[in-house]
């Protein structure tokens, strides 16, 4: 590998610029969902820039011009700190560099280049990333090689799966979960005629996607929980995905209907090895004890094995459902650095909840006093 000290780090605020650069990497190229072409233009057009928040894309090239690397990042104002952060706002579940397939760094090295990265970036009092995973497709991601990190209680969640199906249910689900979804197919098949699929045109998933927001604000409206789709800025930038995806492959909408009425759905994305699942709901009903959303989680991992997927990704979340459906916990990882004194009490601030998590006792402590909740929940399918 040519030395790093060599390395062209370019920071660029345009997006075509970027996405360019993405296709330079090489159709091979590894990265998650959530740095993807699509995700990112969604991400810029529909979050950042109506919320007058500059995008930074950090290029890396080596001396001959070859694209090696692209860190998808943000900086926004905050009072009077200016912040740095992954391209995330409320909707990227993983930050993550995208990289060529022939850039393979060594931990030594990648502090160098991490080094050069920060010197490049536009001046802030904090760099912050959140929810960093420990790998990008099949390499270690080296975000986590970086010193100042820690790991966040909020943990992603997945599954292995793979065909014959029967032979992956049995692996994944219990013997008593996978009797209960039959039963639970067996008696929602009495209310009408039922059935499973999976939506690719791009006008029937606008109109089905419309209901189902429609459906989560009703149903959240009613716990009294907020709902991000509340945000237009939010929503909007499903929507785009939903326009620009559908075609692509990229996203897909599953559901369960009964004489063609909706019971439950879920909206995904589809990249690499893995489908990600984003967005559950389901419908009130008669049907609604017999557990749609469990129901529909399990067909929906069944469709996926059986459309060559290798992995099941129920994304953030620590909620207690995904183990029911066979997930693993895997750590995410959160940096965060201090550009100036600005920046010196939030790291702080960071490094003090950090120390509390790691301590149970004084953490229990802490939350019944203050009521604070660490593992916000965002989709919750019904059992």
């Amino acid at each position: 590998m040519t030395p790093i000290g060599e390395h062209e780090v370019v920071v660029t605020s345009d997006f075509n610029v970027a996405k360019a650069f993405i296709e330079a990497l090489g159709a091979d190229h590894l990265s998650t969902a959530f740095q993807n072409s699509l995700w990112l233009e969604g991400w810029v057009k529909m979050l950042a820039q109506p919320r007058g928040i500059t995008p930074l894309f950090c290029m890396v090239r080596n001396p001959e011009g070859r694209a090696l690397l692209l860190l998808p990042l943000c900086l926004r104002k905050k009072r009077f700190r200016r912040i740095i952060e992954g391209a995330d706002l409320g909707v990227s579940d993983y930050i993550a560099p995208v990289m060529a397939s022939c850039f393979v760094p060594t931990p030594s090295e990648w502090t160098q280049l991490w080094q050069r990265i920060v010197a490049a970036l536009p001046r802030h009092d904090v760099l912050r990333l959140t929810k960093v995973p420990p790998s990008v497709g099949n390499r270690p991601n080296p975000l986590t090689w970086i010193s100042a990190r820690h790991v966040l209680e909020l943990q992603a969640h997945g599954v292995a799966i793979s065909t014959p199906w029967e032979t992956c249910a049995l692996r994944i689900f219990s013997k008593s979960r996978r009797e209960k979804f039959r039963k639970s197919w067996r008696k929602m098949a009495e209310f009408g005629e039922l059935h499973f699929r999976c939506v690719t045109d791009p006008t029937e998933m606008t109109g089905l996607f419309e209901q189902l927001v429609a459906q989560r604000l009703h149903r959240f409206a009613s716990l009294k929980r907020n709902d991000p789709l509340r945000d237009p800025n939010h929503l909007n930038f499903y929507r785009s995905l939903v326009a620009n995806g559908a075609n692509a492959g990229f996203v897909r909408l599953l559901l369960i209907e009964i004489d063609g009425r909706p019971v439950a759905m879920q909206f995904g994305v589809c990249h690499g090895n893995a489908f990600h699942l984003l967005i559950p709901t389901f419908f009130d009903g008669p049907w609604a004890h017999l557990g749609p959303g469990m129901l529909l989680s399990a067909r929906t991992m069944q469709w996926a094995a059986e459309n060559g997927f290798t992995y099941f990704d129920f994304t953030i979340g620590n909620e207690s459902y995904k183990a029911r459906l066979g997930a693993v916990a895997h750590d995410l990882h959160e940096i965060v650095v201090a550009g100036s004194w600005r920046g010196m009490p939030t790291l702080a601030a960071v490094r003090l909840k950090a120390w509390i998590k790691r301590r149970p006792l004084l953490l229990s402590i802490v939350r019944k006093c203050s009521r604070w909740s660490i593992s916000p929940s965002r989709w919750h399918p019904r059992d």
